[in-house]
């Protein structure tokens, strides 16, 4: 299955508009005496799939997530092009700075057409989408100072995940970070400091910082008023059989 975007199957009007409940912790958690274990359980807000987040790193992007419907939407914006992603269930609307092509429509995609290995992952699978429980997962030497954990990540203890976004592909050796949390414990501000490698001047470290809000608030996406189906050629870039549709004479 391709992890890049998610699908899902039909839900009751109910749960298009139901919150997903986030673990309450009793207010401000003290991480002083085991400042990994509370590092750990502060993503537990984040394997909910209903929450706001906004990262900058090599690129910046924005989304919102709300996994009793299936749905979110994200902005990315990368130098002058701004993209924007919109998915609820089978059904993804993209629109792009640079579309040329009945501007104010944005493309729809139907992605119960594409073979299986080539549909994007639900929210069920993966609802962390910030990266985050990924990292965490990798982190050592934590310490904590009031509601904040720093330590750092050991590039190779990070699972193999498609979303640590807006990082470098790789992280080689230690990257230092600092992690707060909100008076329920769970993850508010992620700043994280890849280095660059000495050895490819090239390649220069960046400074991933990483907020997230809207914890158990988040409701059911929309699809734009104004939209166009993607085209048969777009459909079989994407692993789709091709549909044909022959004018009468």
């Amino acid at each position: 299955m391709n992890v890049l975007r998610p699908v899902s199957a039909l839900i009751t009007l109910a749960a298009l508009t139901a919150c997903t409940a986030v673990p309450d912790f009793g207010g401000a958690r003290t991480a002083a005496a085991d400042p990994q274990s509370a590092l750990t359980a502060a993503t537990a807000g984040l394997t909910t799939g209903n929450y706001h987040f906004t990262a900058t790193g090599l690129y910046k992007i924005e989304g919102t997530f709300h996994l009793p419907s299936e749905s979110w939407k994200e902005t990315t914006v990368i130098d002058s092009l701004v993209s924007y992603h919109t998915v609820i269930d089978n059904d993804q609307y993209t629109w792009s700075s640079k579309k040329k092509t009945n501007a104010a429509a944005w493309q729809h995609v139907d992605l119960s057409r594409l073979p299986e290995r080539r549909r994007p992952s639900t929210l069920r699978d993966y609802p962390d989408r910030t990266g985050v429980t990924a990292l965490v997962a990798a982190a050592t030497k934590c310490t904590a100072d009031g509601a904040a954990i720093s330590g750092v990540v050991e590039g190779h203890r990070l699972p193999l995940v498609p979303w640590q976004t807006g990082l470098p592909a790789e992280i080689i050796g230690e990257a230092p970070f600092t992690a707060r949390l909100d008076e329920k414990g769970l993850i508010s501000q992620f700043i994280l400091t890849v280095p660059g490698r000495t050895e490819s001047p090239a390649y220069q470290g960046v400074t991933w910082s990483l907020t997230v809000d809207g914890y158990g608030a988040s409701t059911a996406q929309r699809a734009p008023d104004r939209q166009e189906e993607a085209s048969e050629d777009t459909y079989e870039i994407m692993g789709a059989k091709r549909i044909e549709r022959f004018q009468p004479r």
